[in-house]
């Protein structure tokens, strides 16, 4: 009877053996691909592999922004975590506080992941590696250099903590500049840290070089010439923009206040904001070239045709009367831009056919935004337009206040590229900050009418009403005007608005366009800042471009 019980136990065991081994080879062969599958689920990981983003050059070659080495340090708390000596280590390294950190560290202690620190450079990672902690996991994290920092913060813009732009350029060709992200396969331990790379995958794709219009050079020289003449008018913003008139290249662009792209902290939407293509303000007089240019389109009015502004005062309605500073008498076309009489003006709009002004400033570009491609631009406008109505200005009052530059507001990049096509005979070209854009352009006025009116721009020491903006030994034209600030009720304000000035040089001395706007409480600094502005960026920027040629 012992017999047969040893015997059905040893077959019992022996039968055991046999299913275990004989599912050993069914694991080994037939379960092989599935078990292999499981397990690399479980060790392997599919890891995205970061484009290298694209360089943000100017017109020289010069760097605006490249991409700069830097690191994030990882744990995983739920996992393991360093201990509070290890973490006071870790943050003296990081001239953190480590009181902070350690806090922040045991509040995860459910988390999977959390990062320690991001954006550390190279040389902290090395002190922090040499503690030896196993627990901390590093990795490479991309970040940007922007070597003229604020000086053309709002030009190039900067990029979000994932390297994504989100202002400026690096926002506008975000396609072109971050490129096509890869994959790879790693085999990671029990702590997340990688043992080996499994397997490639697919190669990520580097974003594009992006080539600018701006010239690095100008660009530095503007926010110089803006920040020294600006703190003495004690404006609260200024601008400046200076254009190719003949591509349409925007060489360099400025805004006052403006932002450090390195500090984060200190960053505020309104020091962000780019004033030149986004903040709509209202001209003033800077306009009355356009006044003028228009009377000459009409063929209506010659330079030498007569105005009488006698006795200084104009009743347009029962309601208004426009008056000048006095009597100018019997004056000239041509006379108005010296003179800027207010009767004058408005008596030659009114006696324009009907549409004529408006036209004219159409054509100059006031009522559409230009096209650059930073992102944000804004339109200007024209009040009391009735686009329905056969004469899209229908009030005397309306139409007299427009030709004395009320009523219509643009930005600082209309304005500028208005007065370019002064400067380029007539052709109207679109702006752009691509050095490689090509040229959009259209021949919107008669040359002839054009350089009438650019004749009389010339600025000279001796003329009273600019001569702050001569630059002694250049010939340069220009013109501007102040603008009072409007209320919420849509009335002026009296003690404050914005200052304007745009001038431009000859072909022959490297031409180019530079608007100005200062903004802020009425002093006789404020109006004549810009002036002042154009003397100074003007009168380096062209010395500077001679010698080079020389």
């Amino acid at each position: 009877m012992q017999s047969w019980r040893d015997i059905f136990v040893i077959a019992l065991i022996l039968l055991g053996a046999l299913s275990v081994a004989g599912r050993i080879v069914f694991l080994a062969t037939v379960e092989q691909e599935f078990l292999k599958n499981e397990g690399d689920k479980r060790a392997v990981r599919q890891e995205s592999v970061l484009a290298a983003r694209g360089r943000i050059l100017d017109r020289n070659g010069i760097v605006l922004a490249e991409n700069q080495s830097a690191y994030s340090i990882a744990v995983r708390p739920s996992r393991s975590v360093p201990d509070d000596a290890q973490l006071r280590s870790i943050a003296s390294i990081l001239k953190r506080d480590p009181d902070e950190l350690i806090n922040r560290v045991r509040r995860a202690s459910g988390r999977d992941f959390l990062y320690v620190a991001r954006f550390v450079s190279p040389a902290q990672v090395a002190k922090v590696r040499l503690l030896e902690i196993d627990s901390l996991l590093f990795e490479g994290t991309p970040t940007r250099d922007y070597p003229l920092e604020k000086k053309a913060a709002h030009v190039v813009g900067l990029t979000n903590v994932d390297n994504r732009g989100i202002e400026g350029a690096e926002l506008a060709f975000e396609t072109n500049l971050s490129g096509s992200p890869g994959k790879r396969y790693t085999l990671r331990d029990r702590l997340g840290r990688v043992i080996e790379e499994v397997e490639q995958g697919v190669s990520a794709t580097d974003g594009g070089t992006l080539t600018l219009s701006i010239d690095s050079r100008l660009q530095i020289l503007a926010y110089r010439s803006l920040r020294s003449v600006a703190g003495f008018s004690g404006s609260s913003s200024a601008s400046l923009l200076a254009l190719d008139p003949e591509t349409g290249g925007i060489l360099a662009l400025v805004n006052l206040p403006t932002y450090d792209p390195y500090d984060r902290t200190g960053m505020s939407p309104q020091d962000m904001r780019n004033r030149s293509i986004t903040d709509v303000r209202e001209l003033g007089r800077v306009i009355v070239p356009f006044v003028i240019l228009s009377a000459l389109e009409s063929g209506e009015f010659q330079l030498n045709s007569v105005v009488d502004t006698a006795p200084g005062l104009l009743r347009v309605s029962e309601q208004t009367t426009l008056s000048d500073p006095r009597d100018f008498g019997r004056l000239e076309l041509s006379a108005l831009l010296r003179e800027q009489s207010s009767v004058g003006l408005a008596k030659v709009a009114l006696n324009l056919p009907n549409n004529a002004l408006f036209d004219t400033l159409q054509k100059a570009g006031f009522l559409e935004p230009t096209g650059v491609e930073l992102p944000g631009e804004t339109s200007g406008r024209i009040a009391n337009l009735n686009l329905n109505s056969p004469a899209p200005i229908e009030s005397a009052v309306s139409l007299a206040a427009l030709a004395n530059g009320y009523g219509i507001s643009a930005t600082l990049l209309q304005l500028t590229s208005a007065y370019s096509i002064l400067a380029n005979s007539g052709v109207r070209v679109k702006p752009s900050v691509l050095k490689s854009a090509p040229v959009d352009s259209e021949n919107v006025y008669d040359a002839s009418n054009v350089n009438s009116v650019t004749d009389l721009l010339e600025i000279s020491s001796k003329n009273a009403k600019w001569r702050d903006a001569h630059v002694p030994g250049l010939e340069v034209y220009g013109y501007g005007g102040f603008a009072e600030a409007t209320t919420a009720g849509g009335g002026y304000r009296e003690d404050s608005g914005s200052a304007f000035f745009v001038g431009f040089t000859t072909r022959s001395n490297g031409q180019i366009v530079v608007g100005i706007v200062l903004n802020g409480a009425l002093s006789a600094e404020l109006v004549n800042g810009p002036a002042k502005v154009f003397s100074r960026f003007v009168s380096t920027a062209v010395s500077d471009s001679l010698d080079q040629t020389q």
